[in-house]
């Protein structure tokens, strides 16, 4: 697994924002210039993925087979028997094309609705005569750049996986997209439409478009457009199915109570038989941003919560996985870490002007390297919030941080990855599962917990109060804000009123931050011992 954080993107930081009443936007000055197209989904690398200083865990089967489909294979006995199955395709919305915009998505409810070898509705059935339940059991997402289906059995017979590895290989190659069965499917998708436009969804779309107005990732929402889910024709399903469900696009992964020989037996004969015509095409970058000066957005909903973010946008450098790049993003988690601990110690405050803040990194589909500092207020608040959000930031960027901040939270993080190690041989065989996948679709290497735990000793010896700062003011520094305001209070002029109370708060001058120090542990002493008063035995009654 890949210690550190850079690839969380900034939609589901978005969407996290969202469920808390953070929805927010993000956007930056900084210009970037980037070509429309990305490398090809699935390089010509080594599989699986390693560096001279950093191996993947031994205890997986890797294996690519001669079509291009590439499979992780580890054993696991926690829980006993049960088996978790992951079909990863390299393609999501950002391989749609205008007319196809919401269609990824929809393919991967067609996967329940009919194959060559499955007709439609019998796919749940088979699951139920298995004992997988529909939904908790069986489960599929679509993101901007993957689709993954996910099926967890509940025991290690050859009969249910063999079923199973079946069911994803249908998925994969054989879906038969009946026209009857497409238009009974688009309702659904409809529905879904209509379940998620609430304020809150509303608001962080606004936000990311305000963000990267012209960016492909602002245009091709997951869930789509509702006339294309209406009207699309089989023929434009059927085209996005075989450019994007290639062996040479797909990844395979098998966790749990199992022989990995047996099992890597199956997966040769259960799928290399599946054929590719030409080469996979390359898929669309996220991007392009073009960030402009310092700006301010505003969305305004009654419903919403209140919210505010600061967004600095850096070109894209989206550095491979490395010794150097993890202890790159220990340091940068760290320094965020400390800097909202500040932010949620002044939440506490009896007459706080912010309700909560933090601030981290987020790569936006390698489109941009951008820093963002999120804040929630009350409505009434928002310029007193904007202030603490802008003065707190510049205040540590100017001073940073103490040692003794520091040492705190490379205490905690110490912790975090001391657990991880010591309850590495209890890891649950889904996590496991999903953490193959989500290491493949990064491109990192997959370590073990002990690996990652003898990284961070590593790293942490090399950190101190004056590094961490000037790693914190690099990120934070060379790019002006794009400051973008979710709030439920109407304000009149909104864009120029942000700028004033922006450029206001900019004006006054910030001191250094109060002296700090790792406070004693109070309870060390407990007086004289206590003294038997007096002893009586008590004879059994039985």
């Amino acid at each position: 697994m890949k210690p550190g954080g850079r690839k969380a993107s900034m939609f589901v930081r978005l969407a996290r924002a969202a469920v808390l009443g953070l929805a927010l936007g993000a956007s930056g000055c900084a210009t970037v210039s980037q070509n429309l197209y990305a490398t090809s989904a699935v390089e010509e690398a080594a599989w699986p993925y390693a560096t001279p200083t950093l191996h993947p865990e031994k205890e997986v089967v890797w294996g690519v087979l001669p079509n291009g489909l590439r499979y992780a294979i580890l054993p696991n006995k926690t829980p006993k028997r049960s088996v978790s199955l992951r079909l990863h395709i390299a393609a999501g919305s950002l391989d749609e094309t205008d007319d196809q915009q919401g269609l990824a998505h929809f393919l991967e409810h067609m996967a329940f609705n009919g194959s060559k070898n499955v007709p439609e509705g019998d796919m749940v059935k088979i699951l139920e005569r298995f004992g997988l339940a529909f939904g908790p059991d069986t489960n599929a997402f679509t993101s901007f750049d993957q689709t993954v289906y996910q099926l967890d059995l509940p025991s290690n017979g050859d009969a249910i996986v063999d079923q199973g590895l079946s069911l994803l290989n249908e998925t994969a190659r054989n879906l038969t997209l009946a026209p009857d069965s497409i238009d009974r499917e688009r309702g659904v998708i409809k529905s879904e439409l209509r379940l998620r436009d609430t304020p809150a969804y509303r608001a962080y779309v606004a936000g990311a478009k305000f963000v990267m107005p012209d960016a492909r990732l602002t245009q091709r929402l997951p869930i789509g457009q509702k006339q294309i889910i209406e009207g699309a024709p089989r023929s434009a399903f059927e085209e996005l199915y075989k450019r994007a469900y290639r062996p040479d696009r797909a990844l395979l992964v098998v966790t749990g109570d199992i022989d990995a020989a047996k099992i890597a037996e199956k997966v040769n004969g259960r799928f290399s038989d599946w054929t590719k015509d030409g080469k996979a095409d390359e898929t669309p970058k996220a991007g392009p941003i073009k960030a402009g000066e310092l700006d301010a957005g505003y969305f305004f909903d009654p419903e919403v919560k209140t919210s505010i973010a600061f967004s600095f946008i850096k070109p894209p450098t989206d550095p491979k996985d490395s010794l150097a790049e993890r202890k790159t993003s220990m340091m940068r988690d760290l320094a965020n870490a400390v800097f909202s601990r500040r932010l949620r110690a002044l939440a506490r405050h009896a007459d706080a002007k912010i309700l909560g803040g933090a601030g981290y990194f987020d790569d936006s589909y390698h489109a941009a390297d951008m820093s963002v500092l999120m804040l929630s207020a009350e409505p009434k608040n928002w310029r007193e919030a904007l202030t603490v959000g802008e003065q707190e930031l510049r205040r540590a960027v100017t001073y940073g941080f103490s040692k003794a901040e520091v040492d705190e939270q490379l205490s905690e993080m110490r912790a975090s990855y001391r657990n991880a190690a010591e309850y590495a041989p209890t890891r649950k065989t889904a996590d496991l599962a999903d953490a193959l996948v989500a290491a493949a679709h990064d491109k990192s290497v997959f370590t073990h917990p002990d690996d990652d735990l003898a990284l961070f000793e590593s790293f942490a010896r090399g950190v101190s109060a004056k590094t961490l700062s000037q790693a914190f003011r690099a990120d934070w520094s060379g790019a002006e804000p794009r400051i973008f305001l979710v709030s439920s209070a109407k304000i009149d002029n909104a864009r120029e009123s942000i700028l004033a109370a922006y450029k206001q708060s900019r004006a006054q001058a910030v001191a250094k931050p109060k002296r700090t120090s790792s406070d004693a542990f109070a309870y060390t002493k407990f007086g004289a011992p206590g003294v038997v008063a007096e002893q009586k035995e008590v004879a059994d009654l039985a």
